[in-house]
């Protein structure tokens, strides 16, 4: 008897690729010998409304809690997923990759639930924390914590009992070259809002980060950064060319340079491709000194089709930036943009607009690097700046200890708002630095930004999500005020 499952994508993701991690669980239940469908209705959702209104959406769905938001996005999910559609599958999957994820996967979920005698499994970063309120209230069958890849297998096999199954701690796959490759014979890849002119797909090369900063949550689902050969991260990219004529990939690793004995392995068998020179690639990436960054490496990223990097800068202070364990300078950076520029490789900067420990000396400092780094501003080797909002002290980060021992304390008022919850705290020691006083340097840093012509990329996200904040934060203090407690 065939068994069919359905595996669906759920809105709120970026709509330039299709979902890596659908992709992966498409070849796992073909390799089980499924018949295999995907419905990426986050694509579906931004085509048939359009670019500006997607984020718009994105922003009163998620942040203000927008009715009529609300309501057109259920109707929109109930006109795809039909009762008769479902009932159609005897697998449902849904990949949840974050938590903007969320809120549409677990509508989701309970609509299939409630149409189909189909098993209803969920997964992925996005329900961390989740698996006991899902579990608990009939709303899926089965959830899967960690790597899913030799998870789904044994689940299709009938063991429901192996770790990463409904609350068993997973563990974590310790070769990556035997996983099964993402197929994309399952989407069809004309409809997404490509960034170029011909089809753009995640790959991967690693899961986990060599780096362990101190605001990332990373190391706490990864805890051993692994990582492909070299060479069969090049064989994925030359097989999807032939198959697919697919020139433009992004990894969806935390960085792409960790292991430098594999990258290099990677470059050169790459560049030996002689239409590589016509890829474009890149990804996460990191800063690494002059010695293990060599020139001839950057003509190596060059001749294999290396074409942007994304780079996580986060401030303009050595101090700060070795407090967050990023382990390196801003000498290390003049090195890193000038050979960039020579090779004319683009650099996306991320950066963290206020430190729990900065102070205004150090903001000031942190205000030069705009004019510092003018020049490759200008001639687009810094291709854009992402400027985030001030430190969110996210679950599961060695910062969640700076509340542990007391070092910061989140503010009486930080639990009346879901926006505030990670980032509405203080320093006890360093009072002037105020929640209003880091969006004041957030804003600071944006407008010296633009006045030395670098690119904001997501302007008007990011300033959603600061004006979302400062009125959340305004709301939530007057409230406490006007509160007999």
């Amino acid at each position: 008897m065939t068994i069919k499952t359905l595996i669906i994508n759920p809105p709120f993701l970026e709509p330039h690729r299709p979902p890596i991690s659908c992709a992966i669980i498409a070849e796992i239940a073909r390799l089980a010998g499924h018949e295999v469908s995907v419905m990426d209705i986050n694509i579906d959702f931004f085509n048939s409304v359009g670019h500006d209104k997607f984020l718009q959406y994105q922003t009163d769905y998620l942040f203000n809690n927008e009715i009529s938001t609300i309501s057109k996005l259920n109707e929109f999910v109930y006109d795809q997923l039909t009762v008769e559609l479902l009932c159609e599958f005897d697998w449902v999957l849904v990949s949840c990759f974050s938590t903007w994820e969320w809120p549409m996967t677990e509508l989701i979920l309970s609509h299939c639930k409630k149409s189909c005698r189909a098993k209803i499994v969920v997964g992925g970063p996005g329900i961390s924390g989740k698996s006991n309120y899902l579990l608990s209230n009939g709303i899926v069958d089965y959830c899967v914590d960690g790597e899913g890849e030799v998870v789904l297998d044994q689940l299709f096999r009938g063991n429901d009992q192996y770790p990463g199954i409904n609350g068993i701690p997973p563990q974590q796959i310790d070769d990556l070259n035997d996983l099964p490759l993402p197929n994309y014979d399952f989407f069809d890849l004309k409809k997404y809002d490509w960034l170029l002119e011909s089809p753009d797909v995640f790959i991967y090369g690693s899961r986990g980060c060599v780096r362990k900063c101190t605001f990332c949550d990373v190391a706490s689902y990864w805890p051993k950064y692994r990582y492909r050969s070299g060479a069969s991260i090049a064989e994925e990219m030359i097989r999807n060319y032939e198959k697919f004529g697919i020139k433009n990939y992004y990894f969806a690793d935390s960085l792409l340079n960790g292991s430098l004995k594999e990258f290099r392995v990677f470059l050169d068998q790459l560049s030996k491709f002689g239409p590589a020179r016509d890829f474009n690639w890149g990804g996460y990436a990191i800063i690494r000194p002059k010695n293990q960054h060599p020139a001839e490496l950057f003509d190596q990223i060059k001749a294999a089709g290396g074409h942007f990097f994304s780079i996580g800068v986060e401030t303009g202070v050595d101090r700060i930036r070795l407090e967050m364990k990023k382990n390196f300078s801003n000498d290390d950076v003049d090195w890193h943009l000038e050979q960039s520029q020579r090779i004319k490789l683009q650099n996306i900067f991320l950066m963290i607009t206020s430190w729990h420990s900065e102070t205004l000396a150090e903001h000031e400092e942190y205000l030069k690097i705009f004019s510092r780094w003018q020049r490759y501003a200008v001639d687009g080797t810094i291709f854009g700046i992402s400027v985030n909002p001030p430190l969110a002290l996210l679950p599961n980060t060695p910062n969640e200890k700076l509340l542990e021992n007391k070092i910061l304390i989140k503010e009486s008022f930080a639990k009346l708002s879901p926006v505030l919850k990670d980032i509405a705290w203080i320093n006890p020691a360093m009072p002037e630095l105020s929640f209003k006083e880091r969006y004041r340097r957030t804003l600071a840093i944006t407008q010296e930004a633009v006045k030395y012509n670098w690119n904001i990329t997501n302007k008007q996200t990011k300033l959603n999500e600061i004006k979302q904040a400062l009125t959340s934060y305004i709301q939530a203090s007057e409230c406490t005020i006007k509160s007999p407690g």
